[in-house]
């Protein structure tokens, strides 16, 4: 099967866009993002929309590979690991990503601003890291 990067390309570029637009949180003091409606809306579905990518990502990497189906959702990225197209260590890191938009997406009567506020000023360089390793796979795959 003809590997297609155009898929995941798109979706990184996605990514990139929503976590710059995050960055203008990444230094906003918790009481200030907590009391603007627009942000922590805005700002929730960000991140929703960034680690949506990241998935897409992996699930068409797993998809265009053959590789094995996982069994749950956040697993995803363990199946990456198990093919080194991301580091072992850092599938457990993307492991919790996962598990914190399905929060976002099914459990958004639970979602605690201030967790909100710290995925935003801990966590967004998970994205560039998972874009370079992605971008890495991929540049090892398509001919020269």
């Amino acid at each position: 099967m003809v590997f297609n990067s155009d898929v995941i390309y798109k979706r990184l570029e996605t990514m990139r866009e929503e976590v710059k637009y995050l960055m203008t949180y990444k230094d906003m003091p918790l009481e200030e993002f907590k009391g603007n409606f627009e942000h922590f809306k805005t700002a929730e579905r960000c991140l929703e929309i960034a680690i949506e990518c990241a998935m897409d990502i992996a699930n068409h990497i797993i998809s265009q590979e053959d590789f094995r189906r996982p069994e749950r959702f956040e697993n995803v990225f363990g199946v990456l690991a198990e093919h080194r197209v991301i580091a072992s260590d850092f599938a457990e890191t993307l492991k919790g990503m996962a598990r914190f938009r399905n929060l976002l997406v099914h459990e958004y009567l639970e979602i605690r601003l201030d967790r909100v506020h710290e995925k935003i000023q801990k966590n967004l360089g998970d994205f560039d890291r998972f874009a370079k390793e992605i971008v890495g796979y991929i540049e090892k795959k398509e001919p020269q």
